[in-house]
This record gives C-alpha cells, sequence and structure tokens, in this order.
C-alpha cells in the first residue's frame, strides 16, 4: 500500500446512558419559551423584513427556517443525553478514545499524537487530554495537545492530524472532543432544551494516496467573538456567581445566525475545488448539528443537492465539537455513509471561526 494519504480510520463515540425528553420541563416554564421565541422571531423578522433588498439567498432560507419553528418551543429538539453529575467528561473521553482506537486496530501504545478538546472540562486550567492520557495507557514521550475552537475543534484537530501524519512526524494521530454543556445551561432558559452530553474520537492514520484526507479551507471572523459566551452573568468568568452558556451580544448573534449558510457556502465550495473536485462528487455531507435547521439550510445554500447525510439534533441536541463525528458514526450504522464516500464536512465554533475538511471515507463498512 501506498501511504501517503492520511485519514480517519477508526471512529468512536460514548453517550450518558440517561435520555432526558421534553416532558422533563414543568409546563409553566415551557410556556415562558413560548413567549421568548416569539420575541425572538419577531425581532430577527423586523430586522429581515427592514433589510429585505439586501437579504441574500441564504439569508432568506434561515429566516424562513426560523419562521417555520415559531410554534416549537423546543426549538425541533426531542431528546437529549445527559451525563449524572458524578460522571466526568475525561469518563466518557476515555470510552469514546477506546472504540476508536478497537475500531482502526490500533494500540495504544501506537499512538504518536493525541489532540483533545473539552467543551467543559473536568477543571479549568487543567487540560482533560492528560487525563484521557493516563485513562487510555499511552506513551510518555508523545505530544499531547488541547485545541480550542469551540464546535470547530474538531475540523482543527484534522488539520493538525493530516499534517502530522503526511510529513512523517506521527503515524496514528487521536483525536478526542467532549461536549457536556448540559453543566453550564440554566435549566429554565429555552436553550437549555438544544443541547446534550457526549463525547467521540478519532484515529487518524496512513492510508492510500487518493483516500482519506483531500482538502481544507478555514475562515475566521473575530467580528462576533462575544456573540455567545460561558461567563458569570454581567461579569466574567472568574467572578462571583455561577457560570452560564449564554447570549451576551445579540446583534453578533443575530449576525453569526443569519450568515451561518452563506459562510457555508463559500467554505464548503473553497475546499470541494481544492480537492479537485466538483459538488456532484460529495456523497455525504458530515454538517455541525447547532439547531434543527442547520443541516438543511447549509445543504441548500451550499448546493449538495444529491449528498447524503443524517441529523442527529432531534436524538442529541447540540453536542458541540461531538457533533461532525456523531454525524459520521450514525451515517455508517445507518448506511449513508459508505467506504469510498467523498465527505465533505462544515462547522462553525464560537468566536467565530468555520471550517470544512473533504475527505474520501476509509472506514470499512460495518459488516
Amino acid at each position: 500500500m501506498t501511504t501517503t494519504g492520511a485519514g480517519i480510520i477508526g471512529l468512536g463515540y460514548s453517550l450518558p446512558p440517561h435520555v432526558r425528553d421534553n416532558s422533563w420541563w414543568p409546563s409553566d416554564v415551557v410556556a415562558g419559551w413560548r413567549i421568548q421565541s416569539g420575541k425572538r422571531l419577531a425581532a430577527i423578522t423586523e430586522w429581515a423584513d427592514t433589510h429585505r433588498d439586501a437579504l441574500t439567498d441564504s439569508q432568506v432560507l434561515v429566516v424562513e427556517a426560523l419562521k417555520n419553528l415559531a410554534d416549537d418551543p423546543f426549538g425541533g429538539s426531542r431528546l437529549r443525553h445527559v451525563a449524572s453529575r458524578e460522571t466526568q467528561p475525561s469518563e466518557l473521553e476515555v470510552a469514546a478514545a477506546r472504540q476508536a482506537l478497537d475500531q482502526a486496530q490500533v494500540a495504544a501504545e501506537d499512538i504518536d499524537l493525541v489532540l483533545g478538546y473539552s467543551g467543559v472540562p473536568d477543571y479549568l486550567v487543567v487540560p482533560n487530554i492528560c487525563a484521557a492520557h493516563e485513562g487510555l495507557g499511552l506513551r510518555r514521550d508523545i505530544l499531547s495537545l488541547s485545541t480550542d475552537a469551540a464546535c470547530n475543534s474538531f475540523a482543527s484537530q484534522l488539520e493538525l492530524a493530516d499534517l502530522y501524519v503526511k510529513s512523517g512526524r506521527a503515524r496514528y494521530v487521536l483525536c478526542i472532543q467532549s461536549a457536556f454543556p448540559t453543566r453550564i445551561m440554566p435549566s429554565t432558559a429555552d436553550y437549555s432544551a438544544w443541547f446534550g452530553d457526549a463525547a467521540t474520537a478519532v484515529v487518524v492514520g496512513p492510508v492510500e494516496a487518493g483516500d482519506g484526507i483531500l482538502a481544507a479551507a478555514h475562515r475566521t471572523d473575530g467580528t462576533q467573538f462575544e456573540a455567545t459566551l460561558a461567563t458569570v452573568n454581567g461579569a466574567r468568568w472568574y467572578d462571583d456567581g455561577p457560570i452560564h452558556w449564554q447570549v451576551v451580544d445579540r446583534n453578533a448573534s443575530r449576525a453569526m445566525l443569519l450568515n451561518i449558510a452563506d459562510f457555508a457556502a463559500e467554505t464548503v465550495r473553497t475546499a470541494v475545488a481544492t480537492a479537485g473536485l466538483s459538488l456532484n462528487d460529495v456523497g455525504f455531507y458530515a454538517s455541525h448539528q447547532g439547531v434543527s435547521w442547520f443541516r438543511a439550510v447549509t445543504q441548500a445554500s451550499i448546493g449538495l443537492d444529491g449528498a447524503r447525510s443524517f441529523d442527529t439534533f432531534p436524538l442529541t441536541g447540540s453536542t458541540w465539537a461531538c457533533n461532525i463525528p456523531l454525524v459520521m458514526a450514525m451515517g455508517v450504522k445507518e448506511r449513508q455513509l459508505r467506504r469510498g464516500d467523498v465527505v465533505a464536512t462544515f462547522s462553525g465554533g464560537s468566536g467565530t471561526t468555520f471550517s470544512s475538511v473533504v475527505m474520501r471515507w476509509c472506514v470499512p463498512d460495518p459488516e
């Protein structure tokens, strides 16, 4: 085998066993959400009507998608996995990584680089990647690195893994992601229904030329830095008070929401073209799942009409940087993603960054 490529050769995920459905929230709380969502929709609709002549086709799709959810206080979410308070994020990270190693048939001692992202880590300042390193029994003479690009961290990890494997600096790279948003979501906030807990992992290793990661495109827009944050209300995270995920700059948040489909079109089309392919070559679209309409609207904006996909949002909510690995895992399970398929990903992370990775899928089909 000519191993001049680098690709995903193993994939794993771990979901907490407890599943919370929409009946968990009291009816009076949900009634309040209807009022809040109605006010938000009215504000966006008013803004869109005022700027009607300047809206792009993709922005129109976003506005219409928001209108379609006007009568759903849960925003299209139905189920989400929620970890017990005793469960540490690093525990799920280790479980997902072991599954990925098993599928790749790679021993822990053969990992040369480990990259991790923990949306809500076990502790502040100390990276979870060290706990995962110990739990997995990895070698001491390797680089362990946390990669923080929020929900876009998986794409950042693939970029680094690709460079390390193709350069010969590493043979096998382990990439781990986890999301425990329920730990920092006020249960009375309507957006608390949109998120769930999870951990995912992939092993990137050498593959045949023409397989694996083919190209990537990355974008950064710092104007939306304070759109969504985890912080103390009205203060910094290190000030007195509980840390909550929240919308801080509503104008930036609206801009991020309205522009997401245009960002997807620009980023994915660039990555596909860089790979020397056309949109018609893409067999599977692995999309971020930040909201219920994210995949459908971005896929239409990009022009991936013939690509298969899978929507995890109704089943798991948004699991931040775990979203795309979960989409891939479910795609494989449901036989929507098959060996040899060209896969295009799109994800965005708070701050804001956007990425698309194009790859030829190398993981064997399930028997």
